[in-house]
């Protein structure tokens, strides 16, 4: 009977053990992914320490990003920055002159998930049909690292910044679904866009 009873306790607690499954790539970003990565591009180049590019040249400005990364917003994000600190730029396909060159090792989103509680899920169907837990969390957290140079004429480094990293999360987080659900996020945050 003891056996009987320690295999059920066994049974049970592995029904309720955590899963934890982040998602390495997303292949079709959501909003709030595209959300969390533009602001934590945005983030990024707002705390490039600019000031300290020679302000009497005209830049080209080349950007250098992951396939897939969004390279025209972090354009538009980087000429704002440095039209504020009147640094003048001319257009990437002018005369071969001096060059910013603005690198991006990584900008976009992760997502982790974890939940306590019973899964239903069904082999070969390719959306899941819900749960019963106890507690189910989702956190998803867009990420941007920013590194820009100045470069001369002659291709000879002139000016490093220090590389700047930034980042957003989103979190939801669900309580006793089978009596509830209790749900709460950090929504009291205004996420981009919903700022007045």
């Amino acid at each position: 009977m003891k056996a009987l009873a320690a295999l059920a306790f066994v049974f049970f607690a592995l029904l309720a053990s955590g899963c934890f499954a982040p998602l390495k790539q997303l292949v079709h970003a959501s909003a709030i992914e595209q959300q969390l990565t533009s602001a934590a591009i945005a983030r990024s180049v707002a705390a490039l320490p600019v000031e300290g590019i020679d302000h009497r040249n005209r830049y080209v400005l080349r950007i250098a990003a992951p396939k897939g990364v969004d390279t025209s917003l972090i354009r538009a994000r980087l000429e704002q920055r440095l039209a504020d600190v009147d640094i003048r730029l001319q257009p990437e396909r002018a005369a071969r002159g001096p060059e910013l060159l603005a690198e991006v090792p990584f900008a976009g989103a992760d997502s982790e998930v974890t939940l306590i509680g019973v899964p239903f899920v069904v082999p070969g169907l390719p959306v899941a049909l819900g749960d019963i837990s106890l507690y189910k969390s989702s956190t998803v957290t867009g990420r941007a690292r920013v590194e820009l140079s100045a470069w001369s004429r002659d291709r000879a480094r002139v000016t490093s910044l220090p590389a700047v990293e930034a980042s957003r999360y989103y979190r939801n987080v669900t309580f006793l679904t089978f009596i509830g659900p209790f749900r709460f996020s950090n929504l009291d945050e205004p996420l981009p866009g919903d700022e007045p």
